[in-house]
């Protein structure tokens, strides 16, 4: 009998060791599962926090590019509502914009005042070719649709040699009549220097393309003038109007955020 009760004792302790060693097992499996489903949960969230994040950064970002772009169209208001362009007589306007080059804006390379025509009249009395503007996305802008305020593409200038951005603004007789319209051309070192104080995180950067896909501002001066071939996956991004793909950067994941600017059509 001895030996029996004996015998059933190592048997329950033999059990119950097994028993320990399942529950044992059987927590760490479950305390690894919860690990596990916990990243995955703190993961998803950072993921979303931080997509979220960006997107408000850009969209602001987007915004205080349309304000500053808005500065500059504003300071072509002192040419268009001065009261010689009331009379719709281009040599009269030539004439005033000639004797007040002050009211130019530093930021600009040049001014001038551009003849329906196309034919151009710099306030520093330097005159273009006779109907040489007719082909410029503003000049269509400003002459064929009749638009009060357009911002074109991106051109070199065919007389300073100097890329820059062209932001025009129509001249109206006091009829309405259009009689022209006035260019500031703005220099791509003033457009650099604000898309270079933008950045997000530790480093990312921004850079502004025009509605020809070419590249006007960028933290990388070899970047700048190139066309958005360079990064196909941002084209897929515009042409899809999706908001986030994964560029694959020096064999690095990161991640582009794109936010057109519809008041510059861009």
């Amino acid at each position: 009998k001895q030996e029996i009760k004996q015998d059933i004792q190592e048997k329950k302790a033999s059990l119950a060791k097994r028993y320990g060693v399942f529950i044992f097992i059987l927590v760490i499996f479950m305390m690894a599962l919860m690990l596990v489903i916990s990243s995955a949960i703190v993961t998803s969230w950072i993921d979303k926090s931080y997509d979220g994040m960006a997107k408000e950064v850009v969209a602001g970002r987007s915004a205080e590019i349309t304000k500053w772009i808005d500065v500059y169209k504003n300071d072509l208001k002192v040419y268009s509502d001065a009261d010689v362009v009331k009379t719709g007589d281009p040599d009269q306007i030539i004439a005033w914009l000639q004797k007040h080059t002050e009211l130019r804006n530093p930021d600009y390379d040049y001014m001038f005042f551009c003849t329906t025509e196309g034919t151009s009249y710099r306030d520093t009395g330097l005159v273009g070719g006779k109907g040489a503007l007719t082909e410029r996305d503003y000049h269509k802008a400003m002459i064929n649709d009749k638009k009060d305020i357009f911002v074109g593409n991106m051109v070199l200038s065919k007389t300073s040699g100097k890329y820059v951005l062209p932001i025009a603004r129509s001249a109206r007789d006091r009829n309405g009549r259009v009689c022209g319209y006035f260019v500031g051309m703005l220099g791509l070192d003033a457009i650099k220097a604000e898309i270079g104080n933008f950045a997000i995180g530790k480093d990312g950067y921004f850079f502004l393309a025009d509605r020809s896909e070419t590249i006007i501002a960028h933290r990388i001066n070899e970047m700048v003038l190139q066309k958005l071939d360079v990064y196909p996956e941002i084209k897929q991004i515009l042409a899809t109007n999706e908001t986030k793909t994964a560029l694959q950067i020096d064999a690095t994941d990161c991640f582009a955020y794109v936010q057109k600017i519809p008041e510059l059509d861009f």
